[in-house]
């Protein structure tokens, strides 16, 4: 686990996000290097990483002098790590590793070295972090581990179609995208205060549907909360109600629908006298030959069965 000697070279800090974790850490092993390639021995950290109840760990080891660091090397640069199977399974999140060079004593200048890890570290493989520093792929010194990680990746975003002409959609959200434990509970906890402070306790809990949207934000003005920005900007009468409309077709929750308006089409029912004060001077036709004019059409939604007896509109904007 490390020594207790007075005579430290280094301290090792590792810190666990709070995302989901068995009861007992792993050992981890770990190696560093400085910047001329010398390599420190293996120190094994035993229970490494382990999580307690209040969230985030920092677990501290210390590595004593010996006479493989007092001279010739220099600045940790490198870390190298791996753990074995015991402990916890796949759900283990390392956020990152500080390392506190105390060579120099007490009264010395104690150098610190951070190594960013952010992602979820798998039993029996190997992983590098660089102090500080992050690479271009051409520039990355171990692309065998970047393809590794990418693949990795690849395999937690599974996505499927739920009919032709839908957006695809993931399977299942990866672990390490979902809210950590901490933040999802300061959502509820923020929530719960809300209700209460504002009295909204019996409306929160009706079973009653919003007729439209309108009676949806009136509820922020009845109870004097303060409305969302999406909200204030989303008025017709807000400055901004083109720009958040606009904003919502290219990063909105579906960017793949809008497309190059190459004619307008026959079903569209718009007159060219309509468009005329929109089109900031150019004539319909040069609008559409510089591809500037862009168009949202929904036919797919034609004919949806909706609950509770509503009508589901298939628009073109």
């Amino acid at each position: 686990m490390g020594s207790k000697s007075s005579k430290i070279a280094f301290e090792i800090c590792s810190v666990t996000s709070d995302y989901k974790v068995a009861d007992q850490g792993p050992m981890v092993t770990l190696h560093m290097y400085d910047k001329d390639g010398n390599v420190s021995p293996a120190f094994s950290l035993s229970n490494a990483f382990f999580q307690e109840e209040d969230g985030s760990v920092r677990d501290k080891f210390t590595i004593p002098q010996a006479s493989w660091c007092r001279k010739g090397f220099g600045k940790v640069h490198k870390i190298e790590f791996w753990r074995d199977a015991s402990g916890v399974e796949f759900d283990w999140f390392c956020e990152k590793v500080i390392i506190r060079d105390r060579r120099q004593g007490i009264g010395g200048k104690w150098l610190y070295s951070y190594f960013p890890v952010h992602r979820w570290i798998h039993p029996d493989r190997h992983y590098f972090s660089h102090d500080c520093e992050s690479f271009l792929p051409a520039d990355d010194p171990m692309p065998d581990e970047r393809i590794a990680e990418l693949t990795e990746r690849r395999n937690n975003f599974q996505l499927y179609q739920r009919g032709p002409g839908l957006p695809l959609e993931l399977q299942c959200v990866p672990a390490d995208e979902t809210f950590t434990f901490d933040n999802r509970w300061a959502i509820e906890k923020t929530k719960d205060e809300i209700i209460m402070s504002k009295g909204l306790d019996v409306h929160y809990s009706s079973v009653d549907h919003f007729a439209s949207f309108d009676d949806m934000v009136n509820y922020y003005r009845t109870y004097s909360i303060t409305e969302p920005l999406s909200v204030q900007r989303w008025s017709p009468m807000a400055q901004e109600h083109d720009i958040v409309f606009g904003a919502q077709r290219l990063r909105g929750c579906n960017p793949f629908a809008v497309r190059v308006c190459k004619a307008i089409p026959d079903n569209f029912g718009v007159a060219v006298e309509w468009l005329k004060p929109h089109l900031e001077g150019w004539t319909l036709q040069h609008i559409l030959d510089a591809r500037r004019l862009f168009i949202v059409d929904y036919a797919i939604m034609e004919g949806v069965e909706c609950k509770n007896g509503r009508q589901f509109c298939s628009p073109m904007a």
